[in-house]
């Protein structure tokens, strides 16, 4: 009997530490197989999501970054100086003759009559009255009736405008006598001249004779200051040289077709002729382009 208790408190003694060892044990250690696997795929997930956040958290870190750079470079260039001074005294009207001229603060030059009636320009000084804000003026614009008479600036009265861009010539009057040979010269970035029904002036070169000026009208390209008056239109900076376009020279037109076919007849009318030599593209044709 002795010898049986003994073996029973054996088994209980082996029973109790087998629970006791059980219970310290991880759970894991008795999980399925299946069970391991979805438990090792829900982590890796979890880890994948992580990656993305981090990614997407860069990219808007660095899309924020492109957006303050950007706004930066906007910001050095809104306060870049302007290639255009502005005027000595822009909004103030001066005198010139029987006309009033100003410069706004754009840099748009107004010239009008002082009065009722015509006013006119006879500047007879060697340099003319805005020469000093030269190179603010973008535009000018002639309003009411004026006349251009006598000019005593040999350069013209808008000699050297860099920076003028379009002219609005209105109704403008130019005296034969008056010396208007190089009246936009050297005004290189001029980009269009407007001319009203009621404008008056001699055919003459009014600046680089090797600029072509293509009418909203006709269509033909004309010479600077060569333009029909009498005949409301814009004349538009065209330097290209092209087949089947018809280009003034004197008081004739000319062109050339795709097939070679050169073509000459008056501007105007029954009759013309070419004038002088000068605005020829090489000095001696102004078909050049052509020759090959």
């Amino acid at each position: 009997m002795k010898i049986l208790r003994k073996g029973v408190l054996v088994v209980v003694q082996l029973v109790v530490t087998i629970s006791l060892l059980l219970q310290q044990c991880p759970v894991l250690a008795f999980a399925a197989p299946g069970q391991i696997q979805s438990d090792n795929e829900m982590t890796e997930s979890a880890a994948d999501q992580g990656d993305e956040v981090v990614a997407q958290d860069a990219a808007s870190a660095e899309v924020s970054v492109s957006d303050d750079s950007a706004s930066a470079a906007q910001a050095v260039a809104s306060t870049e100086p302007s290639s255009v001074p502005k005027p000595s005294n822009p909004g103030v009207w001066k005198t010139v003759g029987s006309c009033l001229w100003m410069i706004d603060e754009s840099g748009l030059m107004t010239i009008k009559p002082e009065g009722d009636g015509t006013g006119y320009i006879d500047y007879l000084d060697y340099r003319y009255p805005w020469s000093e804000d030269s190179k603010s003026i973008t535009a000018i614009v002639f309003e009411g009736d004026v006349l251009l008479k006598a000019c005593g600036a040999y350069k013209g009265y808008f000699w050297g405008l860099s920076n003028l861009k379009s002219v609005d010539l209105g109704s403008i009057k130019i005296e034969d006598s008056c010396d208007v040979d190089h009246l936009f010269y050297k005004c290189d970035s001029l980009e269009s001249v407007k001319v009203g029904q009621n404008a008056s002036f001699k055919m003459s070169t009014w600046g680089d004779c090797r600029v072509r000026w293509r009418s909203s009208v006709d269509n033909v390209v004309y010479q600077l200051g060569n333009f029909p008056c009498d005949v409301a239109a814009t004349y538009t900076r065209d330097d290209s040289v092209v087949t089947g376009s018809w280009f003034q020279v004197g008081m004739c037109k000319w062109m050339v077709d795709e097939k070679g076919l050169l073509t000459i007849k008056p501007l105007n009318g029954s009759s013309g002729s070419f004038g002088t030599r000068d605005g020829f593209r090489d000095q001696y044709c102004p078909w050049s382009a052509f020759k090959d």
